[in-house]
C-alpha cells in the first residue's frame, strides 16, 4: 500500500463522518485504526531498516543459544541487517518469552523457543503470557532426538525390562534431571504416567550434573540427547534402553523405539523454533520463513547445526502451530495424570 493510497483511505474515513457530535469519537477511532494498519503495511514494505533483536530465553552455551546464533547469522546475511542475540535466561524460559511477547510486533523482535512453548501451559497454573496467542510462529529450526539411558550396572537392557523391574521395586529406580519442569524431569514423569510405575525423581541444578550423577551411580536413569549419548554409550559409561523417537536412529540402528516396545506415546524430542510477537505482519513472517528454508538446505548450516547436536529442519508457520497445539494437549494430559503443576 503506497503513502498516497493510505492518505485516500484516511481521507475517505474523515469525509464519511456525520455531522452529529456523538459520532466524532467513533470516527476518530476509525481513523486511528486505519492509520495504525496502514503504518504496519508501510513498515513491512521497508523492513528491515535497522538491526533486529533475537531473544534467547536460556543462558549462553546451551543448545538454544547455539541454534539461535546460527539462525541469527543466516538471517542477518540475507536481510542485510544484523540480527543481534539477546540472552534473557531465568524461570524456565518465562523471562525471555514474556519480554518477546510484550515487544512491538514490527519485525524487530524475534525469539527462539523450544520445549517450554508446549510444556509451560500444561505445567504452570498462571503465566504472564500465552505461548499460542501471544506469538506468531515462523518455522522450526531444529530438533534433537532423545534416548533413555541407564547406568551399566543395572540388569536392564530394554524398556520392558525396565518397566518390569520398576513394578517389582516401586521407587527403587531413580531418574536424574536438570530440575523441575526440564525435559529430563518431564521424560521421567511421562514414563511413570504411561507405564503406571513409580520412580524416584532426583533433581540437579542442570542436566549436565544429572549426567555426571548417572555415570557416578547416584541415579539410575536419565533422558539425554542422541549425539551426547553416543559418546557416553561408545565409552561404556551408559547403556541405551530405548529411543524416544518415531523411528530408529541411523546412529543406533539396533536400538528399538518406544513405539516398538509398545509405548508409542512415550516420545520426547527437544526442538527449537523461531517466533515473533503476535500480529507481526505476515509478509515479514513469510520472508523470514523463506530465508530459513533456504539456509537449512545448505551444507554450511547443516554442518554447524549437527556439530551442535541438532538436526536442522524447517516448516511452515501453520505446521508449527498444529504441532504446538497437539503437544500442549498431550503434555496437559500427562502432567494432569502425574498431578504435577507449578504456581
Amino acid at each position: 500500500m503506497t503513502i498516497s493510497r493510505v492518505s485516500r483511505v484516511v481521507a475517505r474515513g474523515a469525509n464519511a463522518m456525520p455531522p452529529r457530535r456523538a459520532s466524532v469519537p467513533c470516527a476518530l477511532a476509525m481513523i486511528v485504526v486505519t492509520m495504525s494498519v496502514a503504518d504496519r503495511v508501510l513498515a513491512a514494505d521497508t523492513w528491515p531498516a535497522r538491526p533486529i533483536r533475537m531473544v534467547l530465553p536460556f543462558p549462553p552455551g546451551g543448545s538454544t543459544d547455539t541454534v539461535g546464533r546460527i539462525a541469527a547469522q543466516k538471517l542477518g546475511e540475507s536481510l542485510g541487517q544484523p540480527v543481534v542475540t539477546d540472552n534473557r535466561p531465568g524461570a524456565a524460559g518465562t523471562i525471555g518469552f514474556e519480554l518477546a511477547a510484550k515487544a512491538r510486533p514490527d519485525g524487530y523482535t524475534l525469539v527462539v523457543g523450544g520445549q517450554p512453548l508446549v510444556v509451560l501451559p500444561a505445567l504452570y497454573r498462571k503465566l504472564p503470557f500465552d505461548t499460542v496467542t501471544d506469538f506468531a510462529p515462523i518455522t522450526f529450526l531444529g530438533q534433537t532426538p532423545q534416548l533413555l539411558v541407564t547406568r551399566p550396572a543395572l540388569p536392564i537392557r530394554n524398556l520392558n525390562e525396565l518397566i518390569e523391574y520398576a513394578r517389582a521395586n516401586p521407587r527403587k529406580l531413580s531418574y536424574g534431571s536438570g530440575g523441575v519442569g526440564t525435559g529430563n524431569h518431564l521424560g521421567g514423569e511421562m514414563l511413570q504416567h504411561l507405564a503406571k510405575i513409580e520412580l524416584l525423581h532426583v533433581p540437579y541444578k542442570g542436566a549436565g550434573q544429572a549426567f555426571v550423577a548417572l555415570m557416578g551411580g547416584e541415579v539410575d536413569l536419565v533422558t539425554i540427547g542422541m549425539t551426547t549419548a553416543l559418546t557416553l554409550i561408545q565409552s561404556g559409561k551408559v547403556r541405551p534402553v530405548v529411543a524416544l523417537t518415531p523411528k530408529r536412529s541411523a546412529a543406533l540402528p539396533e536400538l528399538p523405539t518406544s513405539s516398538e516396545a509398545g509405548y508409542p506415546d512415550f516420545r520426547l524430542n527437544s526442538f527449537h523454533a523461531l517466533l515473533a510477537p503476535a500480529a507481526t505482519p505476515r509478509p515479514i513472517i513469510d520472508r523470514l520463513n523463506a530465508i530459513w528454508v533456504k539456509a537449512v538446505s545448505t551444507a554450511d548450516t547443516r554442518e554447524r547445526m549437527e556439530k551442535a547436536e541438532v538436526e536442522p529442519i524447517s516448516s511452515t508457520p501453520e505446521e508449527f502451530r498444529r504441532f504446538q497445539t497437539e503437544e500442549i494437549r498431550r503434555w496437559t494430559t500427562i502432567l494432569k495424570g502425574a498431578k504435577l503443576s507449578l504456581d
